[in-house]
């Protein structure tokens, strides 16, 4: 084993030596009591209020300050004050600052180079992520995007997509889940819940610090519309288990299933739910001033903030679905029609000739097979692009 020098300092050196940690202590000792003066954590004491938060993976989404604790569970330091708290909850958190998305419009997709984007930025940010083998159009597109009934959301920077999400309302078609969790919905459906799936969700990585900024704000205008422009009573969607805590602590969502691996994607999935019911409750209680404390809630429901929101909704709720045009421009001779049962082209080509066509003649036809002929090559899980990841 070896040695460390057992050579003598000499004198001058040695009490130089000594000198030099009698002031480290000195300073390390004031520097205590500066720290404890200020109310400042050890850093033992941060260290295990950062292992008492969820493990969100945002680390820019500011959580509610906790009390250390000591032995047995008892506070060993004092409850802030009523005015430090105040102090602390007027300091909105970055990605709240509207400052920050200032140059972006969250809007709803209507014209073909907006579409586009969004088809485009979902495909890529899959590809990326292994979800799924480059398609040659260089679009990530779900047949249910033919449905009149479907809504895609975005932010913009100009006319460059950062962001999208597109809601998928239940029909003759299924929800993108069916394919994994159809017990789950169709328990739903049971009690006569009209449902909806948020899927095909991306965010632009060149725009990372705007990930949870961005996510919010699309997030916030699709749960609107579904409350406001639809009857839909429960917003359906698929994460993976790393995100459960996000969507369960600040978007209010609840866990309806089992962790499941999909093998076609390589990932593992949790089915979730949002109550549109509850929203609507939120809503009416941040009109009233009563948002109860909840950072986010009172972020998404601000009654300011859908006051403008519901102004652009309805000016734009009617043109916002694929017109004939464009639906021929991104569905024909794409894989996903290709992919698609000759009953359900069928159906989404009716829709975009005659809609009187589309239910007397094809819609019957396919409601009447649905359960076997449900498509199994588009579930769409919540990706890690959601978050900015």
């Amino acid at each position: 084993m070896a040695l460390l020098s057992a050579s003598p300092i000499p004198a001058v050196q040695r009490r130089e030596v000594e000198s030099n940690v009698s002031n480290a202590r000195a300073l390390r000792t004031a520097s205590q009591a500066l720290r404890a003066q200020a109310g400042v954590l050890r850093p033992e004491a941060a260290e295990r209020r950062a292992l008492s938060r969820p493990d969100t993976s945002l680390s820019s989404v500011r959580l509610p300050a906790e009390v250390p604790s000591g032995c047995n569970g008892v506070a060993t330091a004092e409850a802030p004050s009523m005015e430090s708290q105040v102090t602390t909850r007027s300091r909105r958190p970055k990605w709240a600052e509207e400052a920050l998305v200032s140059s972006l419009q969250f809007t709803m997709a209507r014209e073909s180079e907006t579409f586009d984007g969004a088809f485009r930025l979902v495909h890529d940010q899959y590809v990326w992520r292994d979800y799924m083998a480059p398609d040659e159009s260089g679009r990530r597109i779900n047949l249910r995007h033919a449905l009149p009934s479907t809504r895609v959301f975005v932010g913009r920077d100009g006319r460059h997509v950062v962001g999208t999400v597109s809601l998928f309302k239940d029909s003759v078609l299924g929800l993108p889940m069916d394919d994994l969790y159809k017990p789950e919905l169709e328990a739903l459906r049971a009690q006569g819940r009209q449902l909806a799936e948020a899927s095909h969700l991306a965010t632009d990585p060149h725009n990372r610090i705007l990930g949870i900024a961005v996510l919010l704000r699309m997030f916030r205008m699709m749960v609107f519309y579904a409350v406001r422009f639809t009857e839909l009573d429960d917003l359906c969607l698929v994460v993976a288990p790393r995100h459960a805590a996000f969507y369960e602590s600040y978007i209010e969502c609840e866990i309806i299933g089992e962790e499941k691996f999909y093998e076609t994607v390589g990932v593992r999935a949790i089915p979730m739910r949002l109550d549109l019911h509850r929203v609507r409750g939120f809503i009416e209680d941040a009109g009233c001033g009563r948002a109860g404390g909840h950072e986010v809630r009172s972020f998404l429901y601000d009654p300011v903030a859908l006051s403008g929101i519901a102004f652009q909704l309805r000016r734009d709720h009617g043109r916002s679905s694929l017109t004939s045009d464009q639906f021929a421009h991104f569905f024909e001779g794409s894989t996903t029609l290709q992919k698609a049962t000759p009953e359900q082209r069928r159906f989404v080509r009716s829709l975009h000739r005659d809609p009187a066509e589309a239910l007397v003649d094809h819609q019957p036809a396919l409601a009447a097979t649905e359960v076997d002929h449900r498509p199994t090559y588009d579930y769409e899980p919540m990706a890690a692009s959601m978050v900015g990841r």
